[in-house]
């Protein structure tokens, strides 16, 4: 198997008895997944060998492509191989390619290697581009001599390492910008040297910006032409100081909030760091009331999972809203708590005063406050009439409701704002059998689960929105890959944090498995949460820290995100379940 697993451990969950999913006396510690992904850098420490005296040019490539696997990450040792008008002008930084074996160095100049098993790029943000094209499997080295030694004097702008090095000196982690209408932040996944280098490489990630092709869905605060390449030193008390080059001009005091506020929700995914100052040009940057020091915890109120997000879960008992925690859901006192509710799915709000409810047919939808005097008339709008199967809808920040109808294989989106229900294309998803979908809370993405065939494939999409937060289009789907040249049987997805989906696929017959893969779809970010076996009913998760994720066995639901598992009662007329959002 070409791509390692890493993050979280594997559980094994034993069928104890008949009918039920059992739980075992001791087993090992499941690691909850984080955003950021390891923090422990692993293997040892490197010093590649500089150029050797007379070395041949096929030599000099060889010493060139190992002294790129310096450790800690470096370029420095592999400009040692260049000509000096090539150091001058090789960019490292440009991308980042991984390969799985290399080939045999070929050739006197050009010098051409061979990367056959393919692998994956990664821009200059550490963004996964996807898997390396064909035509790039050959690299080619010009070498001329210099101070009678062989030198090469023109390479491949990029670093250039092997997957293995990359999965032990490398970890995902995120960077932090805004939607477009600069409310809440939305975090796109990267893959960064681990080490002493994280906060250096995630402000340097910053800097470069988001991806010119998501102008639509992100923006950053940070002024354009700050130079990249600094270096951030954190003291032992956890500041870190970061000072910015380069000819922009000074961030406007409306702006620094919003800098700020990126900084420290990238920052904080670095082990050891506290607070950060922030200069541009040798002068620092201060908030209105003077600050000039920052906390990591900065910026709660652009929380990319809302700013009060709900800890309560909602489900749907004897056709009627119940909330509560798994082993007390009580009814709400709502228009959709009434006995007449007749749902079938429902979604509640970010703030929990909002729910959506489909009609046991699936045909209908409706909007009503969560809690309410039931002696009062209290309004409920029609979302959604005349469909076919609707499944469950999903809130974002703004008070957007999603909802997918599945018209039998010929599935259609659907978003209401503002009174007004609209059709979104959402090419590869629009039209195809959809079996489960889910939308981010930062409204940023969708991912649904497609039948094709006798297997279903994950898709992820790109929301698009102009400068109000109007819906513009969706960018067309892509695969997240669960387990390269697996066929997979989807039953469920929930979200595990803002940058992870987790998905209950069948393994065989009742035997289950919870995996997880980033919404990016690195091959990287796969991994197993766990293996059960057993009758299962769905999956409950949410992307705020500490809410769990539950694999919804009947009368119970197991726990999985704690260092073991745990068993929750739960009442099994209860027909839905999801968190807010």
């Amino acid at each position: 198997m070409r791509r390692a697993r890493v993050g979280i451990a594997v559980l094994l969950v034993a069928l104890l008895g008949s009918g039920c999913v059992g739980m075992p006396g001791e087993g090992p510690v499941v690691e909850t997944a984080g955003g950021g992904g390891e923090s422990v850098v692993r293997g040892y420490n490197y010093d590649p060998l500089p150029p050797q005296p007379d070395a041949r040019p096929a030599e000099i490539v060889r010493g060139f492509l190992d002294a790129m696997m310096a450790s800690p990450v470096q370029a420095n040792s592999a400009r040692q191989f260049l000509t000096k008008d090539a150091q001058a002008g090789w960019d490292p930084e440009r991308r980042t390619l991984t390969y799985v074996e290399r080939g045999t160095t070929v050739g006197d100049s050009p010098v051409t290697v061979d990367l056959p098993g393919g692998g994956d790029v990664f821009d200059a943000r550490g963004a996964w581009q996807g898997s390396l094209p064909e035509g790039q499997r050959r690299l080619s080295f010009d070498l001329a001599v210099e101070n009678g030694e062989w030198r090469i004097s023109s390479a491949p702008d990029a670093m250039i390492v092997s997957e293995q090095f990359f999965e032990q000196r490398f970890r995902r982690a995120a960077l932090y910008f805004f939607d477009p209408t600069a409310q809440i932040l939305v975090p796109e996944p990267v893959y960064v040297p681990s080490g002493g280098q994280l906060a250096t490489s995630l402000v340097n990630g910053l800097l470069v910006g988001p991806d010119p092709a998501l102008d639509r869905a992100t923006r950053t605060f940070l002024p354009a032409g700050l130079s990249a390449g600094l270096s951030v030193p954190v003291s032992e008390d956890g500041v870190a100081e970061i000072d910015l080059g380069g000819e922009a001009a000074r961030p406007t005091p409306e702006s620094v909030r919003y800098i700020v506020a990126q900084l420290a929700w990238t920052l904080r995914q670095v082990p050891g760091i506290e607070r950060f100052r922030l200069a541009v040009g040798d002068v620092p940057v201060r908030l209105p009331n003077g600050d000039s020091v920052f906390s990591v915890d900065a910026g709660a109120d652009f929380d990319p999972t809302g700013p009060r997000p709900s800890d309560s879960l909602f489900g749907v008992r004897a056709g009627r809203l119940v909330s509560g925690v798994p082993e007390a859901l009580d009814d709400v006192g709502g228009p959709l708590g009434a006995e007449s509710a007749d749902l079938s799915r429902v979604a509640v709000d970010l703030d929990a005063e909002l729910a959506a409810g489909v009609s046991a047919d699936g045909t209908s939808a409706r909007v009503a406050p969560v809690t309410a005097d039931r002696t009062a008339e209290v309004p409920v709008a029609e979302a959604v009439s005349g469909a076919t199967d609707l499944l469950d809808p999903a809130w974002d920040f703004s008070g957007r409701l999603w909802l997918l109808d599945r018209r039998d294989g010929d599935a259609r989106v659907l978003y209401r704002e503002e009174g007004r229900t609209r059709t979104l294309r959402v090419p590869g998803i629009t039209g195809a059998s959809v079996r489960s979908v889910l939308v981010s809370r930062d409204g940023s993405r969708l991912v649904a689960v497609v039948r094709r065939g006798r297997f279903d494939v994950l898709l992820g999409s790109r929301l698009l929105y102009d400068s109000v937060g109007r819906v513009l289009r969706a960018a067309p789907a892509t695969r997240l890959v669960l387990d390269p040249g697996v066929s997979h049987q989807i039953r469920d997805i929930a979200w595990l944090n803002p940058t992870t989906v987790a998905a209950l696929t069948r393994v065989g017959g009742q035997l289950w498995e919870v995996r997880t893969v980033s919404v990016d779809g690195a091959p990287m970010s796969q991994d197993s949460v766990a293996t059960l076996r057993g009758p299962v009913r769905g999956l409950v998760g949410s992307p705020v820290a500490g809410q769990g994720l539950l694999v919804v066995t009947g009368a119970q639901a197991l726990d999985l995100s704690g260092s073991a598992v745990r068993p929750v009662a739960l009442d099994p007329d209860v027909t839905d379940l999801d968190y807010a959002g």
